[in-house]
């Protein structure tokens, strides 16, 4: 079973760092583009508190959780996003539906290890204008993103005391094309850039739970992320 997740998690890695685009906003030009990682369905569906963890599902974004995790599991997470794109002179419309997680959870005796893939931010723009009068024409493109898999190991020190270390590595491409065409020019002009991200980065968590009474649990959680910084190779 434990080959057949890693086949399938191989095998994902390739379809996602290639072939998704997952943002249609032109503000995601800036920067590594539009952060999409908020955390997993269950999070959300809690407007984004992850404290609680349990036996069953995975809270990802705290790395001592997975020593709780009784049985190996397995999620994934998709989303559908539809964006209306209001300008002056017209209005547009796009759909993106896209794979947002997926992890493997395997519980050891007193510990948990997991690991997974987060297509962490994404860029997605294409602008075209030209101009009625003059034909003068200009168009603006940008592909690609940043994705991030990760490696977890928590450990129980106590039955009410966890603690866990996740390291991330980040990598991707982000490709923007500019092309601009003046009708008195005999040649236009097209400039292409492409930026190679990559670095790691790390999660040190802590997860504990003070059973009050039979009826009330007293549930904390502490995440620590150190600053971190990326490399980008470029070409023009």
């Amino acid at each position: 079973m434990i080959k057949k997740f890693i086949f399938l998690f191989v095998l994902l890695i390739s379809v996602i760092s290639h072939g998704q685009q997952a943002t249609s906003s032109p503000y995601s030009f800036y920067g590594i583009g539009d952060v999409r990682f908020k955390g997993n369905t269950e999070a959300r569906m809690m407007g984004g508190a992850s404290v609680f963890a349990d036996s069953i599902h995975l809270n990802f974004q705290n790395p001592a959780s997975f020593s709780g995790m009784k049985l190996t599991t397995f999620t994934v997470g998709g989303s559908f996003n539809s964006a209306h794109l209001n300008a002056f002179k017209g209005n547009e419309k796009s759909q993106r539906s896209t794979l947002d997680y997926l992890m493997v959870a395997i519980p050891l005796k007193k510990s948990g290890f997991g690991f997974g893939l987060i297509p962490y931010s994404s860029v997605g723009y294409k602008i075209r204008n030209t101009d009625p009068l003059t034909s003068d024409y200009k168009y603006f493109e940008g592909t690609g993103g940043v994705n991030k898999v990760f490696a977890s190991y928590a450990y129980k020190f106590k039955p009410n005391l966890s603690v866990g270390l996740s390291a991330h590595y980040n990598f991707g491409q982000i490709e923007t094309t500019s092309v601009n065409k003046i009708f008195v020019a005999q040649l236009g002009t097209q400039e292409v850039n492409t930026s190679e991200l990559s670095g790691f980065s790390l999660d040190i968590g802590a997860y504990y739970n003070y059973k009050v009474n039979p009826k009330l649990d007293l549930t904390t959680s502490f995440v620590f992320s150190p600053q971190t910084s990326l490399k980008s190779r470029n070409t023009q």
